[in-house]
């Protein structure tokens, strides 16, 4: 956004919304930063914070995030041009167990029995082999170094925590799984403010950045990871939409 000139009612709610905590400041910034999204995105973003300033902060980030799901319904930032061939995602059980119900439009009592069968390491047959991981878009990561190398590389200590700080991921009690598989028909697409919505861990790609990388958790909220002294590094990062169990191609390890 630069020096351009905005609405008066844009600016009054890019203000007060940045003054209303960490997270209204951590969006603003973004988008303030964002590089790829289209004029016609980024204008949508604006006219939502704009209408909606009057009504106060909780009225802007609902009307905000509305408007990023409006507009990543369709692919949104540009293609990964150089893909590793080799992801992983990162998720909660609970949250997978949601995702597959709503993908697949079965019971909860359905996807809790798939994400047993993951977590188990044991292979989906049948029905389950066909059933899709996500409903909307998946944030994957991988091998910086190595497209068929280990995506999970990263994890030394095998603590939940430990992955979730260096993904950005929300706190949790969760169980974690973490999701191996090959990136088959799937095009990743290069994150902007659009996917992350209100996500208080994400940055938005440097203009020329073929993908993103994540925001990791402070040092000083890791304190209980890994012993002392543990330091969560940025991990590559980018989005794919729905992807099915794939077979053998799946691998699922599960973290206490």
């Amino acid at each position: 956004m630069g020096n351009e000139h905005l609405p008066d009612e844009v600016t009054r709610g890019l203000d007060a919304w940045s003054r209303s905590g960490p997270l209204g400041r951590r969006v603003v910034a973004n988008l303030r930063a964002e590089h790829f999204l289209t004029d016609e995105q980024r204008t949508i973003l604006l006219e939502a914070i704009g209408e909606s300033a009057q009504a106060g902060t909780d009225a802007i980030a609902q009307a905000y995030e509305q408007q990023c799901w409006y507009i990543v319904r369709q692919p949104v930032g540009g293609f990964v041009q150089q893909p590793p061939r080799r992801l992983g995602r990162a998720a909660d059980r609970e949250r997978l167990v949601a995702a597959i119900e709503k993908a697949n439009r079965i019971t909860g009592q359905e996807a809790r029995e798939v994400v047993d069968v993951l977590s188990r390491g044991e292979e989906l047959e049948g029905r389950q082999a066909r059933y899709h991981l996500n409903a909307y878009n998946a944030w994957v990561t991988w091998h910086e170094n190595d497209p068929d190398g280990d995506p999970f590389v990263f994890v030394q200590h095998g603590e939940p925590d430990e992955v979730r700080a260096c993904l950005g991921l929300p706190a949790s009690t969760d169980q974690m799984l973490l999701l191996d598989y090959r990136r088959i028909n799937l095009r990743l697409q290069r994150p902007t403010v659009a996917h992350a919505a209100l996500h208080p861990y994400f940055e938005p790609p440097m203009p020329g950045s073929d993908h993103g990388w994540t925001s990791p958790w402070k040092p000083d909220r890791c304190a209980s990871i890994g012993g002392s002294g543990f330091n969560p590094l940025p991990r590559p990062e980018a989005l794919h939409g729905r992807a099915r169990t794939i077979g053998r191609a799946l691998q699922v390890r599960a973290l206490p």
